[in-house]
């Protein structure tokens, strides 16, 4: 039997560390294979 599911995970990180972040989680999760991290622009919409 093969069963799969979607995982979802979310973080908060601060700005100066977000590719740091990143790269982190995609070597936890297997998903780096060399490639470059490419982090896109975030729209911040007030500040809590």
């Amino acid at each position: 039997m093969i069963a799969t599911s979607e995982i979802k995970i979310s973080c908060f990180v601060d700005e100066e560390q977000d590719t740091q972040a990143l790269q982190a989680v995609h070597r936890a999760f297997g998903l780096s294979d060399n490639q470059p991290v490419v982090v896109p622009e975030l729209i911040v919409i007030g500040k809590h």
